[in-house]
């Protein structure tokens, strides 16, 4: 898991009052970093949204397919494409039956607060201009609020 984080608010692309341009570098540890280069404003012209670049090649991930390529290979199809309307539709589906059916959640209590510490991190980090650690909250916080709005059945 990603333990720290730093980021960077690079020249906004719009005139407005939030960041809409930065970079940040993201450390798991072992001398593993990830760079990650998140932007609303700027076009950046390329297939892929996301690449992973490995030791054996890289994963490009895009909105009308995704590929592997392995070494100086040909790159090989890796699924299918994005549907974005799609993936939002099952994404409030599946809120939905978790608040009014008693569904499992598709990410647990732990998770969801990583996530949220995560963020909190980066604009701890964009104010500080440092790497700053992830500092996950108590997930039993989140369990005792979740039973004291009988949401005890939701996994975490």
């Amino acid at each position: 898991p990603v333990a720290r984080v730093h980021a960077t608010r690079l020249k906004a692309g719009q005139p407005i009052a939030v960041e809409d341009t930065a970079t940040l570098l993201v450390d798991a540890g072992q001398g593993i970093i990830g760079r990650i280069d998140l932007s609303w404003s700027i076009a950046t012209h390329r297939e892929s949204y996301i690449t992973i670049h490995g030791t054996r090649g890289p994963i490009e991930i895009g909105g009308r397919g995704s590929q592997i390529r392995v070494g100086q290979g040909v790159p090989r199809p890796l699924g299918g494409g994005y549907d974005k309307h799609d993936a939002h539709r099952r994404m409030m589906t599946a809120f939905r039956d978790v608040v009014t059916a008693g569904h499992t959640p598709w990410i647990t209590a732990r998770e969801a607060m990583r996530t949220v510490a995560a963020v909190d991190a980066a604009y701890r980090s964009l104010g500080s201009g440092a790497w700053e650690s992830i500092d996950t909250p108590a997930v039993e916080d989140v369990g005792s609020l979740r039973a004291s709005n009988g949401l005890d059945h939701a996994a975490g």
